[in-house]
């Protein structure tokens, strides 16, 4: 009998099993514990929903259905900020995305994440800072290309080609005697 089933069946059969199990459920929180619930319509409703996302009573602001296309329940409307915004000395609990243990995600959290866009992007450049760059890269090529073709005739990029005619000799040998072998 195989030695792994073997010993499975003797921790099903014995008392050691129940050293096995947890006692007690884990303090976990499911889905349904982070779901938002409807639009808070008394002050009561509002107070527990601030509670329920751990914000102070006067932070907290839900969508509201009239003034926005899409109605996000109880859910609040947190500032457009990203974590490349916040503050990076701070002792954050999960430093990655500069976030803190139970803080409420943004709605568009993948826009509002690490990784998305910046909400300030940087200043655009300026048409004519644009075009100064582009005259100045391509002056800078054409003057290398004059100073080598017209200035310094021995380093040309564009040498004339070595053409071959008949009955015109290109190399000599003077001073050697070459002895030419027929086959």
């Amino acid at each position: 009998m195989n030695l792994i089933r073997a010993t499975g069946r003797l921790l099903t059969n014995s008392r050691s099993q129940s050293l096995f199990r947890p006692s007690v459920r884990g303090a976990i929180y499911l889905d349904r514990d982070w779901m938002p619930g409807p639009f808070p319509k008394t002050e009561s409703e509002r107070l527990a929903a601030a509670k329920k996302y751990n914000l102070l009573p006067e932070e907290y602001e839900p969508y509201d259905p009239e003034k926005w296309e899409f109605a996000y329940g109880d859910y609040p409307r947190l500032p457009n900020r990203s974590p490349r915004d916040q503050h990076p000395y701070y002792a954050w609990d999960y430093y990655a995305n500069r976030r803190n243990y139970g803080e409420p995600f943004h709605v568009h959290n993948e826009i509002y994440s690490a990784y998305g866009r910046p909400i300030d992007p940087p200043g655009f450049i300026k048409f004519t800072e644009v075009l100064f760059i582009y005259f100045v890269a391509c002056g800078t090529v054409f003057l290398y290309c004059y100073w080598n073709y017209f200035i310094f005739e021995n380093i040309r990029i564009f040498k004339e080609p070595h053409r071959i005619h008949p009955g015109e000799t290109y190399y000599h040998y003077p001073s050697s005697k070459l002895q030419v072998y027929e086959w």
